[in-house]
């Protein structure tokens, strides 16, 4: 039999090949060891891609430690080869709460003692984790990167109330990470997941709930496989978009009572209540989530209330008291990564090039003197992560003239 270790080295290996912006700035900057001295704390999906990343900023020379950014979909694989490399990880599939957090506590556990720590984080969780339960520990950070939409809604939220003490760069609104990681990533993953799960897309009434750059990929996705596509939306803005763009605007209650599968991708809780399950649910509703984490849709609700019965590794069948059956496919958490597999490696590899880029430049003190609060991606470095993942590109771009470029104010 195969061991953990031999499989996820062969899953990060298979990442890295497609990862070649990655490789190339390892290449580029190892030598150089830009990252000697600083400490990571990395707090994202234990995958083969974040598995890349890991490897590469150890490569950089960073002392680095990892936890999961949720409970349910860390690649058991991945972590024990990242573990054999003696990367401090703390990580598995399916943890309870307590032992997420507990995972949390031993990443911050293992930078004992090492000053100048850099954050990656995915959700703002493991930077509200340090806030709210080990304050002393941010006397320590310098900097903190975000790739999330709720991460960096978090983030507004700490520096409101005074909480965010160091400069947080945000990676989520980058060009790169909205619209290829997130828009065009989730096509791949969410068609792949749905599969996996034994669900076709043809002919299936399917409402999206959230239009951002998620939401957007995911309703083309499934459109294009056949499926009668809806979106709910609490932006009146984006709801105009998606009815402009040929999907039909709808109500959440509307949604449940009519649609074969319901997907949240708000990133925000209780998108879909228990209450509005109880209520409006159509018999034989499938549930799915994409946003973040397992509260998008009211999964304790229905654990509670209704029968549960484990049809396959991904999907529950809840059957409430007046026998209308429920679907709800991994526990309500990520159906994209647990399903999927996470976005594919080519498109995860911009968002983690550039990630490495902030990290790189952050470690060179390019810091000065930005101050606590949110900041936009430090400039350059987005044209620098596409030439480093496309470089096949770089002689096709066409130039324009000094005129052409005065005229635009360039």
């Amino acid at each position: 039999m195969i061991s953990h270790i031999t499989l996820g080295k062969e899953k990060i290996e298979t990442a890295a090949r497609e990862m070649a912006g990655i490789r190339q700035l390892v290449e580029n900057y190892a030598s150089d060891s830009p990252l000697q001295s600083k400490s990571l704390l990395v707090c994202v999906t234990p995958t083969p891609q974040t598995g890349v990343l890991l490897m590469a900023l150890r490569d950089l020379g960073a002392v680095v430690a990892a936890c999961a950014d949720n409970q349910y979909a860390s690649d058991d694989d991945v972590v024990s080869f990242l573990k054999s490399e003696g990367i401090a990880i703390f990580a598995k599939s399916n943890m309870s709460s307590e032992e997420y957090h507990s995972a949390m506590d031993n990443a911050i556990d293992a930078l004992t003692g090492q000053n100048n720590i850099q954050i990656i984080d995915d959700g703002c969780d493991i930077t509200r984790h340090i806030i709210k339960n080990r304050p002393e520990v941010m006397e320590r950070v310098r900097i903190i990167s975000e790739q999330t939409t709720c991460g960096i809604n978090h983030l507004k939220t700490l520096h409101k109330r005074s909480r965010l003490a160091v400069p947080a760069i945000n990676i989520n609104h980058s060009f790169t990470k909205q619209w290829f990681d997130n828009y065009i990533g989730i096509q791949q993953s969410i068609v792949h997941a749905l599969t996996q799960c034994g669900i076709t897309i043809a002919g299936k009434n399917i409402t999206v709930c959230g239009y951002g750059p998620v939401g957007k990929g995911a309703a083309n996705a499934l459109r294009s496989l056949g499926a009668r596509v809806s979106i709910v939306e609490q932006d009146i803005i984006y709801l105009m978009q998606a009815e402009l763009e040929g999907f039909i605007p709808t109500s959440l209650a509307d949604a449940l009572a009519s649609s074969d599968i319901c997907i949240t991708a708000t990133g925000c809780i209780n998108t879909i209540s228990g209450a509005l399950i109880q209520a409006h649910a159509k018999d034989g509703i499938i549930l799915a989530n994409i946003g973040h984490g397992n509260k998008e849709y009211d999964v304790l609700f229905l654990k509670k209330t209704a029968k549960q019965r484990r049809l396959n590794q991904f999907t529950d069948e809840f059957t409430l008291d007046d026998g209308r059956h429920v679907y709800s496919l991994c526990d309500g958490a990520l159906l994209n990564f647990i399903a999927g597999g996470g976005n594919p490696s080519t498109l995860m590899a911009l968002t983690f090039t550039l990630t490495l880029l902030t990290h790189i430049t952050a470690a060179s003190d390019a810091l000065g003197s930005l101050d606590a609060g949110i900041h936009c991606v430090f400039e350059g470095l987005e044209k620098m992560s596409v030439e480093l993942c496309f470089p096949h590109l770089v002689e096709r771009v066409t130039p324009i003239d000094d005129i052409q470029r005065a005229y635009l104010h360039e």
